[in-house]
C-alpha cells in the first residue's frame, strides 16, 4: 500500500509539473549583436573580414558557418573573400565594385542563404570577392524578404558577369523556382534596401533568366510507351539579357 501511495503522489506530483512547462508558447530565444574574436584567438588560422551592420571584424570559417542570421539583431552582414588581408583592402574591394547582382528570398530562407554563402564564397569563391545578406529583420517570425548581392568588378566582362550571376541564382531555395535576377550598378547603400523587386529591375541594366525547356526522347525501341517507351526530358540554361528601353521587351539578349 505504501508503494502504491508513493506511485501515485508522483503521478500527481508530474501531472502538476506539465501544465506549468507547457502553459503559453516556448519562450524565444534572445538574438545577440556579433563581437570581434580576440586576436590571441585568431592567431595562426585563416579568417575572413566580416562587417556586421557598420562592425568590420575577422572570423574564421567555423566561426561563419555557425552563425545564424535568424539569431541575430543585425541587419546587414558582408562577407568578402578569404584573399582580403587588411582593412584597406576590403574597403578598397567596395570602392571599386562597378555594380551588384542582386536576389531576393524569404526571411524564412536566410540561415540556409548564410551557409550556403560561406561555402560558395570562402571554399570554391564562386561568388568573387563581396557578398552581401541583408534584412530589415531576419527574425524567422519577421516575415518579409532578405536580399543577397553579389559584388561585380566588371560588368563589360560578360563571361564573368553570367558566371556570378549563375552562382547566385541557384543560392535560395526558393531561387529553384525562381525565374531571374537583376544587375544594378547603385553603389551599395549603408541601409537596408526598401526597393520592391519592381523598381529594382526597372533599374536593372543586366538581366540573368533561367529559361527551362522540355523535350522529348524516345526509347531503343521507338515506342509510345513502358519501360522503353517516350519520355520528357527537362534541360535548363542561362540566358543574359541587357536593359534596351528602345526595345518593346525592354531586354535583348547578349
Amino acid at each position: 500500500e505504501e508503494e502504491e501511495e508513493e506511485e501515485e503522489a508522483a503521478v500527481a506530483a508530474e501531472a502538476q509539473a506539465a501544465p506549468a512547462a507547457s502553459s503559453g508558447p516556448a519562450p524565444k530565444r534572445a538574438r545577440t549583436t556579433v563581437s570581434p574574436t580576440p586576436e590571441a584567438d585568431l592567431r595562426g588560422k585563416e579568417t575572413s573580414f566580416v562587417r556586421f551592420d557598420g562592425e568590420l571584424m575577422r572570423k574564421t570559417y567555423l566561426d561563419l558557418l555557425n552563425l545564424a542570421p535568424s539569431r541575430l539583431r543585425h541587419q546587414r552582414l558582408t562577407l568578402w573573400s578569404g584573399d582580403v588581408r587588411d582593412e584597406a583592402a576590403a574597403q578598397a574591394a567596395i570602392d571599386a565594385a562597378r555594380g551588384w547582382w542582386v536576389q531576393r528570398c524569404p526571411v524564412a530562407e536566410a540561415d540556409h542563404v548564410w551557409r550556403v554563402l560561406v561555402n560558395s564564397h570562402l571554399k570554391s569563391k564562386a561568388l568573387g570577392t563581396v557578398v552581401r545578406l541583408s534584412a530589415a529583420s531576419f527574425a524567422q517570425d519577421a516575415g518579409g524578404e532578405a536580399e543577397v548581392r553579389v559584388l561585380v568588378r566588371d560588368p563589360s566582362d560578360l563571361r564573368d558577369l553570367k558566371r556570378l550571376g549563375g552562382s547566385l541564382l541557384s543560392v535560395a531555395r526558393s531561387s529553384r523556382g525562381a525565374d531571374s535576377i537583376f544587375f544594378s550598378s547603385a553603389p551599395l547603400a549603408t541601409a537596408v534596401s526598401r526597393r520592391s523587386l519592381a523598381q529594382v529591375e526597372e533599374e536593372a541594366e543586366f538581366k540573368l533568366q533561367r529559361e527551362r525547356s522540355a523535350a522529348g526522347s524516345s526509347g531503343a525501341d521507338g515506342g509510345g510507351g513502358g519501360l522503353f517507351g517516350r519520355f520528357e526530358q527537362s534541360s535548363t540554361r542561362l540566358v543574359l539579357f541587357r536593359a534596351d528601353k528602345s526595345s518593346p521587351a525592354r531586354w535583348v539578349e547578349v
